[in-house]
């Protein structure tokens, strides 16, 4: 990040560069949003940019580039999403660029509350993906043979909790069929096969606790959200690229779903994660989505939260804490 003197006017500027091998510079972003304030008093030698937000084209697809006090207004990473943005970059001072942890803020709309949804949220900093547990995988034997008994004979409407997130949908507006909520996707899947697949040892072990608490939970990887997580009401206007997929699918309006500012759905209802956030082997901070109904009390979904925190620090590492999320 670099200051550039042009037409006697001095602009906050960082550089995109391909990944060619060679560093040829692909363009340069300008800071639009100058800081003027107590110990910032940028406007008395910096001016806005007089380009606005720009997107560039690399070999990894279209990159936009958010300077420093940029990051504070959710409008910077949306424009640059409406131009057609792929990624962003944050360059700032002040301190390691690697994650937003301590800066993303967790809301959800008073609306989405009124039909019964409960919502809690965990971060987890700095986890080791990369590697299986034999502890792990033991404990992870056990919990399913004890599943497989308590669960063999379950009647899934009559369950409160399982039915809680159905009724959700139906005040919603959303159809049952084939909108199945994720614990008890997993039950279903876990009665048919014996088992779940096992993706990676962090997203195992939410989807073993998903069974278990029977709550729809979710794992997403921090370093791919643009800017802050919200559970609202979606208006039909929000990119929502389900995982395992590479172009956008209509998303439908009047949804409750949970969107990053930059207006892309990160999951759908509490039934389908997105290609963005999605947790492999590489990601090391996460936030995860606890999500009940009315037929759960606050009490199992914060035990729930802790639980994931716990097993999850014991096994892949990293410190972790829980999240209540601002009503909005």
């Amino acid at each position: 990040m670099s200051p550039s003197k042009h037409r006697r006017f001095t602009y906050d500027f960082s550089i995109g560069t391909n990944e060619d091998g060679e560093g040829n510079v692909i363009g340069k972003q300008k800071m639009v949003h100058v800081a003027q304030c107590e110990q910032f008093y940028e406007q008395s030698y910096y001016t806005p940019s007089d380009e606005g937000f720009r997107v560039f084209d690399t070999k990894l697809g279209k990159i936009g580039i958010v300077v420093c006090f940029d990051r504070h207004y959710p409008e910077s990473i949306r424009t640059e999403a409406l131009y057609g943005s792929q990624a962003k970059r944050v360059i700032r001072i002040g301190g390691s660029d690697v994650s937003n942890v301590n800066e993303i803020r967790f809301a959800v709309e008073q609306a989405v509350l009124d039909i019964g949804v409960k919502i809690v949220f965990s971060v987890i900093e700095g986890i080791d993906n990369t590697l299986t547990s034999p502890e792990w995988m033991e404990k992870r034997k056990e919990i399913i043979d004890r599943l497989l008994e308590e669960y063999k004979d379950i009647d899934y409407h009559a369950d409160p909790i399982l039915e809680g997130f159905h009724i959700l949908h139906d005040r919603a507006g959303v159809k049952r069929r084939k909108n199945i909520p994720a614990g008890e996707n997993l039950i279903r899947l876990l009665n048919k096969h014996g088992d779940v697949f096992f993706i990676n040892q962090a997203v195992d072990i939410y989807n073993i606790i998903s069974m278990e608490s029977k709550l729809a939970l979710g794992a997403h990887d921090i370093d791919q959200v643009d800017g802050n997580v919200t559970l609202r009401f979606t208006d039909g206007t929000e990119r929502f690229v389900p995982i395992g997929q590479v172009e956008p699918v209509p998303n439908n309006s009047h949804e409750y779903s949970y969107c990053d500012d930059a207006n892309d759905v990160l999951c759908r209802l509490e039934i389908r994660q997105v290609e963005k956030t999605k947790v492999d082997e590489y990601t090391k901070n996460v936030f995860y989505i606890i999500q009940g109904n009315e037929a759960t009390d606050n009490e199992l979904l914060i035990a729930t939260a802790q639980k994931i925190v716990n097993e999850t620090v014991k096994y892949c590492g990293g410190k972790g804490r829980i999240i209540i999320p601002e009503v909005i």
